[in-house]
């Protein structure tokens, strides 16, 4: 007899989405099951995640999926009042990343990938509100995403920074982003 998942869901069935962090196996799997894809988007260019979405959607169209088919896109998120504020960040996003022990997962970012990264057309949403928006949009472009999954808590942020960030995305970025 199965398991029941409590609490239940409110959709039936309980709606399931496959996370891939780049694995071209990954995408074609999910295509091919006909289930939604979350691309964890934390390197990398907006050009390489369309090649996993084309495979994905080349699978799904392949096994009879294509009118179901939707994709997500997981990003490092923080919004700050100013360029300096987001940039600030880097110790936090360093901590959250690295390695917690000897041999452990995660991975040291430098000062220098860090700021890489918060270039224009790169994988970290993190900057300014404006500036955010305006690499989800571009993003957007090149991936069309039905869905964005924010991790906006990381790397022991300060809890008025993340409260201040989350409301930037509700106010200003999300409304942006529904009309596109």
């Amino acid at each position: 007899m199965p398991t029941a998942v409590m609490p239940r869901a409110l959709q039936d069935p309980l709606p399931v989405w496959i996370g891939a962090g780049g694995s071209p196996g990954s995408v074609v799997r999910a295509g091919a099951a006909g289930l939604p894809l979350i691309l964890g988007y934390i390197g990398g260019t907006p050009e390489h995640l369309r090649q996993l979405v084309d495979l994905y959607h080349a699978a799904g169209a392949e096994a009879g999926h294509a009118d179901r088919l939707e994709v997500g896109v997981a990003v490092h998120y923080f919004a700050g009042r100013s360029q300096d504020e987001a940039a600030s960040t880097y110790r936090h996003y360093h901590e959250f990343l690295r390695p917690k022990r000897s041999g452990g997962p995660g991975f040291s970012v430098s000062p220098q990938a860090f700021s890489e990264g918060l270039r224009p057309g790169r994988h970290l949403m993190i900057g300014t509100a404006d500036q955010v928006t305006e690499k989800l949009l571009l993003l957007h472009e090149a991936v069309p995403f039905d869905r964005v999954q924010a991790l906006v808590d990381w790397g022991g942020l300060p809890d008025h920074l993340v409260r201040e960030s989350l409301d930037r995305l509700g106010t200003d970025i999300a409304p942006i982003l529904r009309n596109t």
